[in-house]
Formats: C-alpha cells, sequence, structure tokens
C-alpha cells in the first residue's frame, strides 16, 4: 500500500492535481491494474467528492491521461514526495513501460523539475521495479521446494557459531 501521509499537508488544489496525476499514471500504459486502483481510492477519499471521483472514473474507464496544469510547490520536499507516490504507483506492477517512463518525465516538468532530476527518479523506480520481480520470484521458487526433499548437507551450525538458547 503506498504511503500518503503527505496529502494532509496539501491544499484543495494539489490534491485534485495529485489525484489526477496518479489517475493518469493508472491509465499511462494502457493496463489498469487493480494495485494502481487501490492507490488511487486512497487519494479519492482524500478529496471527499463524489462527482468528481465518478467523473474521475469515467475518465479512466474511457483510458484518458489528464491534462494537468503546471503547478508550483514551494515547499521542494513535498513536490519530490508527491512525484514518488506517482511513480510508486507506476511500478506497482514490478515493471515500468515506456508511455509510464514519459508521463514521469511530464509530470516531472510540471513540478518545475530538470528532466536529469526526473530521470535520476526513473532509474530508481526501474530498479525498484527489478528487485520487487526477483523478489516475487524468489517468493514463488521457495514456496515450491517440497521440505521433505531436501537433505541437511554437513553441520553448518558449526560455520555460523550457533549456540543453545531456550525459552
Amino acid at each position: 500500500m503506498l504511503n500518503l501521509s503527505f496529502l494532509d499537508k496539501l491544499n484543495d488544489d494539489q490534491k485534485k492535481w495529485m489525484t489526477l496525476a496518479i489517475a493518469g499514471m493508472v491509465v499511462a500504459d494502457g493496463i489498469i491494474d487493480k494495485r494502481e486502483l487501490s492507490d488511487l481510492g486512497v487519494v479519492l477519499s482524500h478529496l471527499g467528492n463524489i462527482e468528481k471521483a465518478q467523473k474521475l472514473m469515467g475518465m479512466l474507464k474511457a483510458k484518458q491521461i489528464p491534462r494537468l496544469p503546471r503547478i508550483k510547490i514551494d515547499d521542494r520536499g513535498l513536490a519530490v514526495q508527491m512525484l514518488l507516490a506517482v511513480t510508486k504507483v507506476g511500478i506497482v506492477d514490478n515493471s515500468l513501460s515506456a508511455k509510464e517512463a514519459d508521463y514521469l518525465i511530464y509530470l516531472g516538468a510540471i513540478l518545475h523539475f530538470p528532466k536529469d532530476y526526473t530521470q535520476s527518479i526513473l532509474k530508481w523506480a526501474k530498479q525498484q521495479a527489478e528487485i520487487s520481480r526477483l523478489q516475487m520470484e524468489i517468493v514463488k521458487k521457495g514456496m515450491n521446494i517440497d521440505v521433505e526433499d531436501y537433505e541437511l548437507i554437513g553441520d553448518y551450525s558449526m560455520k555460523v557459531n550457533v549456540q543453545q538458547f531456550e525459552f
């Protein structure tokens, strides 16, 4: 689940911008992932306007990316949190498509970040997606290991200096 605790620091226009930015990321690659929608739902709950939420859901069904205005966030740390949050929505499926990457460059410009800064976030995002993908592979592989088929070879406790301990 995406950490959006910073949303309380945003004014109404910034919350609306953030909601539209995440909605745009949800549809940027043309595939609407349920995990992305979950994050969008959290942001929508901060909007507190059912009519706007319904209008946004219609836009999602049509897979339309909203045009966002340039927005000035004086607190640059807050602007970074906003861009990172949208980035995390983009990699929730453990990948980042070229269209999602282009969308992030667009958002970075709107938030007044230089392209090389936004590209460093893209690099980080791709690394995070790869780490998550590898973690999932490790978990799947581990779940398929039959304990009965595994035989401990040698006494590994001697190599790691294991001590007897009782509760």
